[in-house]
């Protein structure tokens, strides 16, 4: 894939300047400055934006891929299996995106997950300073189609083996995290058990709050 994301990058930098204007040192004597540069970028970002979207979709197309998550910082292909990373970005293109990046230490990279349903995620994470789409082209897409209904965007994942992590749009997050798909069947159903029983042991309790504070950072279907 060869992306763009220059005009990108800074049309969002310049936003969050704005947006956030009131923790910047000086901020009153250089809005009017930031407006006029978002403004002037606003035009080529949008292009760039929709032709990244565009390229991304069309590669999975291209590889069978059938679902795909655009953020602003990155990209999880979901559903896929046997697809070497290289096929989606070369080493060689990641080196260019980050050409210009201040901080070496957050250098783009991707990240491998596989489940034991047999559904690979291959998770392309932005360095500090890129930014592939603006908020418009982000979303949830399956087979090039954007997806807005949250209840679907579970299902989907949840069919694939992963709980979503909450956020717009949702993602896969860590398992380590999360767990896996049998270790939330199985967290559920005794967390039922023991409401029923109300012991009010201390195992109860925790076991109880482990859910509890999984449920509010992943969902999953009939878990929203």
């Amino acid at each position: 894939m060869h992306l763009q994301i220059k005009d990108v990058t800074q049309y969002n930098n310049v936003s969050r300047k704005i947006k956030n204007g009131r923790h910047y040192h000086n901020f009153q004597e250089e809005k009017a400055g930031l407006q006029l540069q978002q403004f002037t970028l606003q035009k080529t970002a949008q292009e760039q934006s929709e032709q990244n979207k565009n390229e991304i979709l069309a590669r999975a197309n291209h590889l069978g891929i059938p679902t795909v998550i655009i953020t602003n910082e990155g990209i999880q292909f979901v559903g896929q299996s046997n697809v070497n990373t290289q096929e989606l970005l070369t080493d060689a293109q990641i080196e260019k995106l980050n050409d210009g990046n201040e901080n070496r230490w957050s250098s783009a990279r991707w990240n491998v997950i596989d489940n034991d349903e047999g559904y690979q995620v291959l998770e392309f994470n932005c360095n500090y300073d890129m930014h592939l789409v603006l908020s418009a082209d982000a979303g949830f897409y399956i087979n090039g189609t954007k997806i807005k209904n949250r209840h679907d965007q579970i299902n989907k994942l949840w069919d694939y083996g992963y709980a979503s992590r909450r956020g717009r749009p949702l993602r896969i997050g860590r398992l380590g995290h999360s767990g896996s798909k049998q270790e939330i069947q199985q967290l559920v159903k005794w967390v039922e058990e023991l409401k029923n029983k109300r012991t009010g042991s201390e195992i109860s309790g925790k076991t109880i709050s482990i859910y509890t504070s999984l449920n509010r950072h992943y969902a999953w279907p009939e878990h929203w």
